[in-house]
This record gives structure tokens, C-alpha cells and sequence, in this order.
């Protein structure tokens, strides 16, 4: 009866342990994954130097969309952002609500609460690029 007995034990701490690494595994999609929320850093660009952005992002699934404002010495600007997400990259479009300013092609890496990218802009008569790091706030 004895060795009935711990195989059942020995069976059931198995299962537990199955069940338990299952239950680990079935988590991938933790609210830590989620890019969802709003983002405050610096931008460096071509054409009007340094100055900070602002961003609050809406991650669904791979999707994520949501608007952005810059502030420069010279202006501001602002606008809308769409893109996707793949593990730890995101390939985003930028476009400004003026129909005058340029469209941009972000991309970024996202490391934790960090996001840093460059961008090049699209559509448009002149050249301009930059680079960017906002923090999750």
C-alpha cells in the first residue's frame, strides 16, 4: 500500500509541476509587454536641432497607434502615429495634421520603458532625419 500511495504523491507533484510550468508559459502577453501609455523624452532633428517630445501610444496586438507633439526652440509640432510592432521593434508612420509638413518613417527599438528610434521623412521637398528616445512616464 506504501508504494501505492508514494507513487500517487510522486504523480500528482508531476502534475502540479505540468500544470504549474503551463501556466508560466500560457502568460507571454503580460501588461509589461503592452506599449500602451504616455512617453516624454528628447528628439534630435536635421533641420531644427534638439528639443523634446511627448508621445501617448495605444498598443492592440501588433497594432499600435496614437499621437505625438514636439516642442523646439524655433516651434511646435504634432501629429498622429500608426504602425506595428514585431518583439522588440516597432516600424511606425508619422503624420503631422498641416498637409504643408513632411510624413515620417520612424523606426525604434524598444527596451523596456525605453524606446529609442531614428526617422526619415517622406513625400517631401527636403531631406530631414533624426533621432529620438522617449521614456514610459
Amino acid at each position: 500500500m506504501r508504494y501505492l500511495e508514494r507513487a500517487t504523491i510522486r504523480r500528482l507533484g508531476v502534475l502540479v509541476c505540468v500544470i504549474g510550468l503551463a501556466l508560466v508559459g500560457c502568460g507571454g502577453d503580460d501588461d509589461e509587454d503592452d506599449l500602451s501609455g504616455n512617453y516624454r523624452g528628447t528628439i534630435q532633428d536635421s533641420l531644427v536641432g534638439t528639443g523634446t517630445m511627448t508621445a501617448t501610444l495605444v498598443q492592440n496586438d501588433s497594432t499600435v497607434t496614437g499621437t505625438f507633439q514636439t516642442s523646439f526652440p524655433l516651434g511646435n509640432g504634432g501629429g498622429s502615429i500608426s504602425g506595428t510592432r514585431s518583439d522588440d521593434a516597432l516600424t511606425l508612420t508619422v503624420t503631422p495634421p498641416q498637409p504643408s509638413a513632411c510624413p515620417l518613417n520612424m523606426t525604434a527599438i524598444i527596451d523596456g520603458d525605453e524606446i529609442q528610434g531614428t526617422y526619415v521623412a517622406f513625400n517631401c521637398s527636403v531631406v530631414e532625419t533624426g533621432s529620438f528616445t522617449l521614456t514610459r512616464q
